[in-house]
């Protein structure tokens, strides 16, 4: 039993006019391209998928030179849908400069060392 009907969820992205079916290899999966309309912008594109067999949703955009993907589990509504191909939530990225992931680990590694040499862990 599908979480969601794959005809709804095309004809829910056609009326949008700004979603480009993607051809996918899977009947529970259907791909769109969003942002395009937003020329020479490649901040806004995205590429969407649905499984409609489990009801997620993966947002993939590029960041930094790398695929990224965020993930919506169990929809149920065709509205969620459709806010999500309009709108697709951006990625986070964390400012280098605000946050030493490096040290931030070295210290964690550190840390624990020190604990199991003194027979805490």
């Amino acid at each position: 039993d599908w979480k969601l009907n794959p005809n709804e969820v095309r004809n829910t992205a056609m009326s949008l006019g700004s979603c480009r079916e993607v051809a996918v290899k899977t009947s529970s999966v259907i791909s769109f391209l969003t942002g395009q309309d937003h020329q020479g912008n490649k901040e806004t594109l995205a590429k969407v998928n649905i499984y409609c067999d489990t009801g997620t949703v993966a947002v993939c955009r590029v960041l930094e030179g790398q695929v990224r993907q965020t993930f919506r589990r169990n929809i149920t509504s065709l509205d969620t849908i459709k806010r999500l191909l309009r709108n697709p939530p951006g990625l986070t990225s964390i400012d280098k400069d605000l946050v030493d992931v490096d040290k931030d680990i070295s210290n964690i590694v550190e840390r624990e060392e020190k604990q199991g040499a003194d027979g805490k862990l």
